[in-house]
């Protein structure tokens, strides 16, 4: 669950990115697991939900999923939308675009990664 206002606007990163609507100080949390908000799958679960809905809706599913630690982590707020970047923590300034590393937030193993090599999301799903 986000933990600051936000809202969402073209990104220069990529698509759309999600952006400060205040000034966050450095070393803020920005975001934590709501098990109110929040889904969370074992991974049998997960993939077989994944083999059963239309490929607009798993592309979505992915979208706003991660894994970590064995399990997929739904976010169904706007955190889906914070973009990659080899950033430091510091401060961010309103209507500043919000950006995490994703090689220190997910398993090596999670769809960020696997996107760059097979951007075809069923191609996880056949093997």
């Amino acid at each position: 669950m986000l933990t600051v206002k936000t809202s969402l606007a073209p990104s220069s990163v990529h698509g759309i990115g999600l952006f400060a609507a205040e000034l966050i100080s450095a070393n803020s949390t920005v975001w934590h697991y709501n098990k109110d908000i929040d889904t969370t799958y074992p991974e049998d679960i997960f993939l077989n939900i994944c083999r059963n809905i239309l490929q607009n809706t798993l592309q979505h599913l992915l979208n706003c999923t991660y894994k970590w630690s064995g399990r997929y982590f739904y976010l169904s707020d706007n955190a889906s939308f914070i973009n990659h970047s080899e950033v430091a923590l510091h401060e961010i300034k309103p209507e500043e675009e919000i950006l995490e590393n994703y090689l220190f937030s997910y398993d090596d193993s999670g769809f960020f990664f696997q996107e760059s090599v097979n951007p075809d999301s069923l191609f996880y799903f056949q093997h």
